[in-house]
């Protein structure tokens, strides 16, 4: 709790998910939060020593941008691999509908080149906001959140593309029934 506070107070961030690698240090993803605002938004992984003091030899000083206000991404969950890398993630929004997000880093915070595109999938052709992640065996990756009405999994392969043999073209979703408040309020969950 304290080093959330300290990001926040001296860096303006909230954080939104943390993990402990086994030999005790501390990893936290953090960003602005700007949901629905011009403002930009600043997404980040930071690593600390078990003393709570930045661990430097992760990135710049600690820290790796993740998302700069090009990319208005947000991270909300995070996973040390076995080999020690780190998955996380969340949504991108480059216009104002939000993709699924993800990121593989090395652990020296480097992004994993084998990912994505430079270590960053934007899950092309999904809709939603990933608020968990995990790597399964095999090494696919699932992405799990919702979209606004429905709950939903994204499945990546290996390299970060969506894996479209999964669920329907990429995507298992979970529909809920709503009731009368959801056809009141539908602009809320948009």
């Amino acid at each position: 709790e304290a080093v959330c506070n300290s990001i926040k107070n001296t860096l303006g961030l909230e954080c939104t998910a943390v993990t402990v690698l086994p030999d005790g240090r501390i990893v936290i993803a953090a960003g602005s939060q700007q949901a629905n605002s011009a403002s930009p938004e600043v997404t980040g992984l930071f690593r600390f020593k078990p003393d709570g003091t930045a661990d430097t030899g992760f990135g710049a000083a600690g820290r790796v941008i993740v998302g700069g206000e090009a990319s208005h991404s947000r991270l909300f969950g995070l996973q040390v691999l076995p080999d020690g890398r780190l998955l996380t993630c969340g949504d991108a929004r480059p216009d104002k509908s939000s993709v699924y997000f993800a990121a593989r880093l090395m652990p020296d915070g480097s992004f994993d080149p084998k990912f994505g595109s430079n270590g960053k999938s934007y899950a092309n052709g999904t809709v939603g906001v990933a608020y968990a992640c995990v790597v399964r065996p095999d090494g696919r990756v699932l992405l799990a959140g919702a979209d606004g009405y429905s709950s939903q999994v994204v499945q990546l392969d290996a390299t970060g593309e969506v894996d479209r043999a999964f669920g329907d073209s990429g995507v298992a979703t979970i529909r809920f029934a709503c009731n009368a408040w959801c056809g009141e309020n539908a602009g809320l969950l948009e």
